[in-house]
């Protein structure tokens, strides 16, 4: 059944900006943004899109969230980024000169092209150099509205912002999703585990989306203990792997019914979901079904393929074939049309011919130390086998986990790392990713 809210929120027709105009005249005293103790209305953030001062021209650098003003910082970026649609002009989440000026060129042709653009977002950078994403409004309208769905999300519902708008799910799933239902946005003080758990209980939010290393965190807090969570009810999880263990754990111990869902940048956030009230076995161990308007395959070489209303423009670089985006994921598709995620087809290990998913590993370490908090698996080169099997675990466990590794009985022996490395932190990106280029680098010789 589809949500009445849902219904009567955005159409492929519909744009950002009619749909905000229409909550500040149907629901003009209707709480938009909550921080700070502040309460944004729909008509005052109608009204601030409409008279903040634009710089000249058809694209606009609205820059990231700086960490000195996180909540201000953040409530800005939702501002700047809604006046860019009100007045007709492509958002930038970057600084100046984060485009070349050629890229900005072939901006400017596309703000004319008669397509409405919203933004560019770059991708994350973890494993190589960011790709720049232009999107459509209508696709962040529309998948919008099947985050909403999954979620059995309404007007009343409160979406906490735990991840930075500049993530394209976090601008989707987040801002975007609360529009589409005309619900509420919830910024915490900051990023910081403590203070998105103190907003949680103290705004009675019901929508936590986030990336398992936020989920992770959240585990860890001591403030979870001290907080009455109680109001939450679902949350997607998403943008890096996670084992079905882990899944199990943030739905359990934060008491929400968390839902899976594969995408990237390039597919305006997430192309899978499966409903919040969906089994937790098929929920903790898939990523779901193609969403609406979305066609998937999966090709030979295991890697996840997929059209439709989705796919954005790679500014700087293209990974799309006849209509066809290469996701970079392999996995397969079960009988019931479910989706299983095995890993990047770039990350796959071949060490001596065997082709190994560092996904596997990890998974099979942390089911079987589950008092890690964090694993990461990759390779290496090797003279011999042409690749081998490093694995970084942070922080520093108080235990053998070398010899608790090399003793695994749940891995074949050739899928056990040659080398552990423990740190006391791994680094990650702005989005809470973990940084593969650093913790390569910090393991040159491995």
């Amino acid at each position: 059944m589809v949500n009445q809210n849902i219904q009567n929120g955005a159409t492929p027709r519909q744009t950002i900006e009619n749909l905000l105009s229409e909550r500040a005249k149907t629901r003009p005293g209707g709480e938009a943004v909550l921080f700070r103790n502040r309460v944004v209305t729909w008509r005052e953030l109608y009204r601030l899109a409409r008279n903040i001062d634009l710089p000249r021209g058809k694209i606009v650098y609205i820059g990231t969230p700086s960490t000195e003003r996180p909540s201000i910082e953040a409530f800005r970026c939702i501002v700047a980024y809604l006046a860019c649609q009100v007045k007709g002009k492509i958002a930038i989440f970057g600084k100046p000169g984060s485009l070349s000026p050629t890229l900005e060129q072939t901006l400017n042709d596309r703000a004319v092209s008669g397509e409405i653009y919203d933004a560019v977002l770059f991708t994350s950078g973890t494993t190589g150099e960011p790709k720049a994403v232009l999107s459509r409004q209508s696709a962040r309208l529309q998948s919008a509205e099947l985050h909403a769905e999954a979620l059995g999300a309404v007007e009343s519902d409160r979406l906490l912002l735990a991840i930075p708008l500049h993530h394209c799910f976090s601008l989707t799933a987040n801002l975007i999703c609360s529009l589409v239902l005309g619900a509420t946005l919830v910024i915490p003080d900051d990023r910081h585990s403590a203070s998105i758990i103190k907003a949680a209980e103290e705004y009675g939010c019901t929508v936590l989306n986030a990336v398992p290393t936020v989920f992770s965190a959240l585990l860890r807090t001591q403030e979870r203990d001290k907080r009455d969570l109680s109001s939450l009810r679902a949350g997607f999880i998403g943008g890096s792997p996670y084992s079905p263990d882990f899944f199990i754990e943030v739905n359990n111990k934060l008491g929400l019914s968390l839902v899976p869902g594969l995408g990237q940048t390039e597919a305006t956030a997430s192309f899978t979901f499966l409903p919040y009230t969906a089994p937790l076995e098929d929920r903790a161990t898939t990523a779901g079904r193609f969403g609406r308007g979305i066609i998937g395959r999966v090709d030979k070489r295991g890697e996840i393929l997929i059209k439709g209303f989705c796919v954005a423009e790679v500014l700087n670089g293209q990974n799309v074939e006849n209509g066809w985006l290469h996701t970079g994921d392999t996995g397969h598709i079960r009988d019931d049309g479910l989706l299983v995620v095995n890993g990047r087809l770039k990350d796959i290990i071949i060490r001596g011919g065997e082709n190994i998913a560092p996904a596997e590993v990890e998974g099979a370490i942390t089911a079987a130390f589950p008092e890690l908090r964090e694993v990461v698996v990759f390779g290496v080169s090797d003279e011999h086998f042409g690749e081998e099997i490093a694995c970084v675990i942070a922080p520093v466990p108080d235990f053998d986990i070398k010899k608790g590794i090399r003793e695994l009985k749940t891995l074949s022996s050739f899928k056990i790392p040659k080398y552990v490395y423990t740190v006391s932190e791994l680094p990650k990106t702005p989005g809470g990713k973990f940084d593969m280029v650093k913790i390569k680098a910090m393991f040159p010789n491995a």
